[in-house]
């Protein structure tokens, strides 16, 4: 990640999305902060729920996510974001209560994204993850 051009770009995207499963299980979310933007409702989504999880004494478990990178794009020069299309793949995931009942259940997954990611202050920043645009 210490690359701040596209391989750096790719290396920002993987790590910060595969914080995701430690950040619920743990509801240590101050990686997954710094590297939010502002703007990235997926980063703020994620964010809340961790943070549900963690305040109200439930457990996080399973839910690990690979993550493989189908296609980068050029950075746009206009925005300094670096375009990723990636294959996201999450394992089944729980939340539990603390008498071990569960909550949620989310089944395994396999889901095409597009995650953007740009330099600030130095920092990888990641500015959204959503569905990859028609065309």
């Amino acid at each position: 990640m210490d690359d701040d051009g596209a391989v750096g770009a790719q290396a920002a995207a993987v790590y910060f999305l595969e914080l995701d499963s430690y950040m619920q299980a743990g509801g240590d979310t101050a990686e997954w902060e710094a590297m939010s933007h502002a703007t990235c409702d997926f980063c703020a989504d994620r964010l809340k729920q961790a943070e549900r999880i963690k305040s109200g004494g439930y457990t996080w478990t399973g839910g690990e996510i690979t993550i493989t990178i189908t296609h980068a794009y050029a950075q746009d020069g206009p925005t300094g974001i670096w375009p990723i299309d990636i294959m996201v793949k999450s394992t089944p995931a729980a939340v539990t209560d603390s008498a071990g009942a569960t909550v949620s259940k989310f089944p395994a997954s396999t889901e095409p994204r597009r995650v953007e990611v740009a330099r600030r202050n130095g920092q990888w920043t990641v500015v959204e993850l959503g569905a990859i645009p028609a065309g």
